[in-house]
């Protein structure tokens, strides 16, 4: 069946969908404002903020207050640990895709 550690270990933290969605924004983006990231995700400010305080926890994010115009703003951002972790489980789950792909042309040829 599947070989051991192909996707039983991924990273708990940031498999979730909603801490994946926002790590990826990050990555892609670099540090950006909570209300960006609210927008961007469509998340509740409620839900952007649990999944912050749980990335932030495992050290994958930092937060800084910024003084933007009118108020300050919070800024959040991608930490070098975060990067590696993020970039650890892209890398994997490409390696699980592209076994998938083959297992996939194997069973066609048997059609």
């Amino acid at each position: 069946m599947e070989e051991p550690g192909d996707y039983r270990d991924f990273d708990n933290i940031l498999f979730n969908p909603k801490r994946f969605m926002v790590a990826l924004l990050l990555y892609l983006h670099g540090p950006t404002v909570m209300a960006d990231l609210q927008r961007a995700t469509g998340l509740t400010w409620g839900d952007l903020d649990s999944n912050i305080r749980r990335l932030r926890e495992a050290g994958y994010v930092g937060v800084r207050k910024v003084l933007g115009r009118d108020r300050p703003r919070t800024l959040v951002y991608l930490t070098p640990l975060g990067r590696e972790r993020l970039e650890e489980l892209m890398e994997r789950l490409e390696r699980v895709l592209d076994r998938a792909k083959g297992r996939t042309r194997q069973l066609s040829s048997y059609g």
